[in-house]
């Protein structure tokens, strides 16, 4: 529903569609899940909540009455919160795309209210995770020292012999999506042609390349760690679709 809708709002409704139908039948969402690959149920989790929080932000853009707009301020804060407690501070991802798209807007960055905005989000986002790494720090100091210390060793340091080239994750999006990385940027490309709104475009293109820049320069590498942002994946291959049904399949001149 969530890749739905926000495909709905970025492009078009089929290719909302269509991108909720592949990920729908995705083998790597279904071997995931059914715990064929580790961290299954920590990285669909994950998922979920930067997902959720991609989608209220759409809304939020979207949204014509200050009542919704404040709704999914609240929304956007909740989810990416929760995002952070699933699995640290890549959950905060959309604000990275949020400040961005404010940045590249020549109509947006002159008001005050976007950032003020953004920091009230973030705020909410704070007050959702920052609680209980402040209980967890205090009940259990060498529990979760180790495990502060354990996260930011993923960035340096290779885990488990979790390795690979800064290529890794481009050469998973075949595993991931069912596509060689390849054909996966020319998905993209069409799809962020298809987003009419600058601003929009920036905030998917942010999101998803922050994603996988961060990851490819981590040295622990594992298949699963990009799926964060998959919602923008699928859209892309949903937007592929809809191009193709429309210019090939139903065009009549060529049937």
């Amino acid at each position: 529903g969530l890749i739905y809708k926000s495909g709905k709002l970025l492009v078009n409704r089929n290719s909302g569609y269509f991108a909720a139908v592949v990920f729908a039948v995705s083998n790597f969402c279904l071997t995931l899940v059914a715990g064929g690959y580790a961290t299954d149920h920590n990285d669909i989790s994950f998922m979920f909540y930067i997902s959720a929080s991609i989608w209220a932000w759409l809304e939020y853009k979207n949204a014509t009455t200050k009542k919704r707009k404040r709704l999914f301020i609240v929304l956007i804060g909740l989810f990416s919160g929760m995002a952070v407690l699933v699995k640290w501070l890549v959950g905060l991802v959309v604000y990275s795309g949020w400040g961005l798209s404010v940045v590249f807007s020549k109509k947006e960055r002159g008001f005050s209210k976007n950032y003020l905005n953004l920091a009230l989000s973030f705020s909410i986002s704070l007050l959702v995770f920052l609680p209980w790494q402040l209980y967890i720090s205090y009940a259990f100091p060498e529990q979760s020292a180790y495990e502060f210390a354990l996260n930011t060793s993923h960035f340096f340091n290779i885990i488990e012999g979790h390795g690979g080239d800064w290529l890794h994750h481009l050469n998973q999006t075949n595993y991931i999506y069912g596509f060689a990385f390849p054909f996966m940027i020319l998905f993209t490309i069409i799809f962020l042609k298809k987003i009419r709104k600058k601003e929009l475009r920036v905030f998917s293109f942010a999101c998803f390349v922050i994603v996988y820049v961060f990851f490819s320069i981590a040295a622990t590498k594992m298949i699963a760690f990009t799926f964060c942002a998959s919602l923008f994946g699928f859209i892309a291959i949903g937007s592929f679709v809809d191009s193709l049904l429309k210019t090939v399949v139903l065009n009549k001149e060529i049937v």
